[in-house]
């Protein structure tokens, strides 16, 4: 399992519930191995070695957060073409979604200890002998779980759930839901991001061209060099790439290196370079491994510079932010350089609320002028 490379959840749950299929099933994993996890969830395989590859593809779907009581569509289909109870669609933006029973009765495996365990099950198999409408006796369950000792009944659990009363003002809700919502995330450490759900579609359509997707599977005579998919889409070629990258992280959870491009492609890339149809065009010829880049002397990066002692100076060695975050930021910025606002009028359309550090911004407003 080493070898497998993992998705991370938290990549996967920043993106709308569209974008979530469109990259998961573009996953070379998911591409892989989605014919056997349906076939258990439709028809378990009587033969001993069939269902054991059927089951360890259920695992390795979960390494990409396919869910394993998910049953996994083509990978051909369009998202118009899911039902909305197929891919989770009651999400709302991919930010808030009622909870199903199924999640609870997860929460509680997850959270309750083994005695309590015990307890809320001989309450339930006890219950199953009644009706719901038969409220005497369903009441006689409720008091009893209500009568339960020990001090975890009375714990929250660790996700964030809530109870809410419809009756209050609909304003009052939402500001009761901001506030916990910021606390939740200051007490895990979930720093507050941007999402820029409209250069998604971007991202895809670099991929595709570059990886030759299409119809629900990857097609080497239709990749592309990243110069002729820049004339393409007449955008400038860094542009492209860092579209790509961005494409990959959403896709692979992991900022692009060739390495990694290897462990998730090289199966299906390079295992059909002796086929006529499909055969990777470009798998020989991209680089497998990241450059290694020779020192150089800071003299050389920073000729005639004598104020290395300044803060500024400082602050720009040793901080870097996040690549992806910086590509969304100088597109931003290129986009309405074109549409001929001032730096002003920029930085108030991008940070009204003064939240990035001036001088980067300025840098990089300053340095797209240039290239203008």
């Amino acid at each position: 399992m080493s070898y497998f490379l993992f998705r991370p959840m938290e990549v996967v749950k920043q993106l709308p519930v569209e974008f979530r299929w469109e990259f998961t099933r573009r996953h070379p994993y998911y591409l892989q191995f989605w014919q056997p996890a349906r076939e258990f969830h439709e028809q378990p395989s009587s033969d001993e070695a069939i269902r054991a590859l059927q089951e360890a593809a259920l695992l390795i779907l979960v390494a990409v957060n396919v869910a394993q009581n998910f049953s996994p569509p083509d990978p051909r289909s369009e998202f118009a073409m899911l039902g909305a109870d197929v891919i989770g669609s009651a999400w709302e933006g991919g930010a808030v979604a009622p909870a199903m029973i199924r999640t609870l009765a997860h929460m509680l495996l997850l959270t309750l200890p083994k005695e309590e365990r015990a307890q809320l099950g001989r309450l339930l198999t006890e219950s199953a002998a009644w009706e719901l409408s038969d409220t005497t006796q369903m009441g006689s369950f409720h008091q009893r779980l209500a009568s339960l000792p020990g001090d975890v009944w009375k714990s929250f659990p660790t996700a964030p759930i809530v109870s809410i009363n419809l009756q209050a003002p609909q304003r009052a809700i939402a500001e009761a839901i901001e506030t916990l919502v910021r606390r939740w995330k200051q007490e895990q450490g979930i720093t507050e991001t941007r999402r820029r759900d409209d250069k998604l579609d971007e991202y895809l359509t670099v991929w595709d061209l570059r990886e030759g997707w299409a119809d629900g599977t990857y097609d080497g005579t239709r990749e592309k060099q990243f110069h002729e998919i820049a004339e393409q889409l007449r955008v400038p070629l860094p542009t492209i790439q860092g579209r790509y990258k961005a494409a990959f992280k959403n896709l692979a959870g992991h900022d692009y290196q060739p390495e990694l491009w290897i462990r998730l492609f090289g199966p299906i890339k390079l295992s059909r370079l002796n086929d006529p149809v499909g055969r990777s065009r470009l798998a020989l010829y991209r680089p497998w491994r990241t450059r290694n880049r020779r020192p150089v002397s800071e003299s050389v990066l920073l000729p005639g510079r004598r104020d290395r002692d300044a803060p500024r100076f400082l602050e720009s060695a040793g901080i870097t932010r996040s690549e992806i975050g910086l590509v969304d930021l100088q597109l931003d910025v290129q986009d309405l350089i074109k549409r001929g606002q001032t730096d002003d009028q920029i930085r108030q359309t991008l940070d009204p609320d003064r939240e990035l550090p001036h001088e980067l911004l300025a840098d990089v407003i300053a340095d797209l002028r240039s290239r203008q």
